[in-house]
């Protein structure tokens, strides 16, 4: 299966700020790292908005999963791991 990365960088659009998705998830993520490293470490996440739904051992099956939950709604999948 091949996973596109959707980038989630802001941009100015007519003076306005616009998302491009995932912003939340991604902070999520990246401010509760070390609480998820203890419970979820080496393991795909699948975290909506502020939640992690469900954890996964293969990236392919977190990913149908949220197609499952969220359909064409973003969703994030992630790899639980130390970053260096």
């Amino acid at each position: 299966m091949n996973v596109v990365s959707i980038p989630t960088r802001s941009r100015q659009f007519g003076g306005r700020q616009m998302s491009t998705g995932l912003e939340d998830e991604l902070h999520y993520y990246r401010n509760n790292l070390d609480k998820l490293i203890k419970k979820y470490n080496g393991l795909y996440v699948l975290i909506k908005g502020q939640r992690i739904y469900a954890s996964f051992t293969n990236e392919e099956a977190a990913f149908e999963e949220g197609r499952k939950f969220f359909g064409n709604s973003p969703f994030l999948v992630k790899k639980v791991e130390k970053q260096y």
